[in-house]
């Protein structure tokens, strides 16, 4: 916004994204494009062209799934859809309905953390296991001087020079 560019950025309506607005009033068209082999416009959402002088980018994703697709076309089309899940099935041994959809972020930590809606009638989502980050306390944990230090993987580095904490176990203490 401060470059003087005609383009205002802010974050979008829904509160997912980057909104682009091209505030020049010409002829000519907002375009974002990527520098080199650089993927970020892309993983904003905003790689392309403004239509009507805005450029919506939403990290929001939709699958559109039939009504005659089954199970497998389903993980296909999550799976090429590249949205940060992986879906598989699985078959949980129960006679009525044995198959499964799983999805699993691509992601750990909480930064992997997935959120999830549809419209169907009759679908049901369950967590399995919440996104967490990795956390090491070092001191007293009701003290208000301890320090809390975190990961989104079990590896804890870059806190000490030349020390690599690799986390194994939980505790409570």
């Amino acid at each position: 916004n401060a470059l003087g560019i005609g383009v205002t950025a802010e974050v979008n309506a829904n509160g997912d994204g980057i909104s682009l607005t091209d505030t020049t009033g010409g002829d000519g068209t907002l375009t974002v494009a990527e520098e080199g082999a650089g993927t970020a416009a892309a993983d904003l959402g905003i790689l392309g062209t403004a239509t009507d002088a805005i450029l919506e980018g939403s990290f929001a994703r939709s699958i559109v799934i039939d009504s005659d697709d089954s199970l497998d076309d389903v993980v296909n089309k999550i799976n090429q859809a590249r949205v940060g899940v992986r879906a598989s099935v699985i078959n949980d041994g129960t006679s009525s309905t044995p198959y499964r959809l799983i999805l699993s972020s691509l992601s750990s930590g909480t930064r992997g953390q997935v959120q999830y809606s549809s419209t169907s009638a009759g679908l049901n989502f369950y967590t399995l296991s919440e996104a967490k980050d990795a956390r090491v306390i070092i001191g007293d944990p009701n003290a208000p001087d301890a320090l809390v230090i975190s990961s989104s993987s079990n590896t804890i580095d870059n806190v000490v020079e030349g020390l690599k904490l690799q986390l194994k176990t939980t505790s409570d203490t």
